[in-house]
């Protein structure tokens, strides 16, 4: 299944449940870190939508932040910095 993802810029683009969110915002020229849920370099707000961990992180993530890195949307999703 696919979902729609609002970019920070407001562009909307379609993810596949199941692959990681960050493919979709390096794609976008937004990260480039660790890439395995350590780091939390590409710790993210979300301001709408629910994900699900493909990996659980190591990294401390606030009640509203994912790390694209590790997780998939499994609905709509609007993200910010």
């Amino acid at each position: 299944m696919n979902h729609t993802v609002t970019l920070p810029s407001g562009e909307q683009q379609t993810h596949p449940e199941g692959e990681p969110l960050l493919h979709l915002l390096k794609d976008n020229g937004l990260y480039s870190e660790c890439q395995q849920g350590f780091c939390g370099a590409c710790k993210t707000k979300v301001l709408c939508g629910t994900v699900r961990y493909l990996a659980q992180p190591l990294a401390r993530i606030a009640e509203d932040e994912i790390l694209p890195c590790c997780c998939t949307p499994t609905s709509d999703l609007k993200v910010s910095y």
